[in-house]
């Protein structure tokens, strides 16, 4: 009896939480955005233009405490590698599903932003994400 319980909380403890990999697929999308591309100025045939520099005649437009830089995410060597991983699990889901999670990605998109943009109340955007979310937690344990 102690070996199959043994056994049992061996497999549950094995398994991912829903919110690790809600974290990992997160950080995925968002290293995905910070990674540059280098790959795509081979595929523009547009001529680079001249570039019109901004005047500033003030010093308070120039350097203006009010103006807030927001920091960029700065992926950590972990979530560079574990960016294809946390990507691979994803494959299970439609364009449409995924985009509730790369929409969530962003810093400061709340449900009602999503529930916006698709048309429809926060409720079922909230649902619609778990419901993804739920889809790559199976995938995820699965492959385990």
């Amino acid at each position: 009896m102690a070996k199959l319980d043994t056994a049992r909380f061996l497999a549950v403890s094995s398994m991912l939480a829903v919110s690790e990999i809600e974290l990992r697929v997160m950080r995925a999308c968002k290293t995905v955005r910070s990674l540059p591309d280098r790959d795509v100025r081979f595929l523009r045939n547009v001529q680079p233009t001249s570039v019109q520099l901004q005047i500033v005649y003030e010093f308070l437009d120039a350097y203006s405490p009010d103006n807030v830089i927001p920091i960029r995410f700065r992926p950590t060597p972990f979530d560079v590698s574990d960016m294809l991983i946390a990507l691979g699990w994803c494959k299970c889901l439609t364009k449409q599903e995924f985009r509730y999670l790369w929409w969530r990605s962003f810093d400061n998109v709340s449900f009602k932003t999503v529930a916006a943009r698709i048309g429809r109340s926060d409720e079922t955007a909230r649902s619609r994400y778990r419901d993804a979310l739920l889809k790559v937690w199976y995938v995820a344990n699965s492959q385990q």
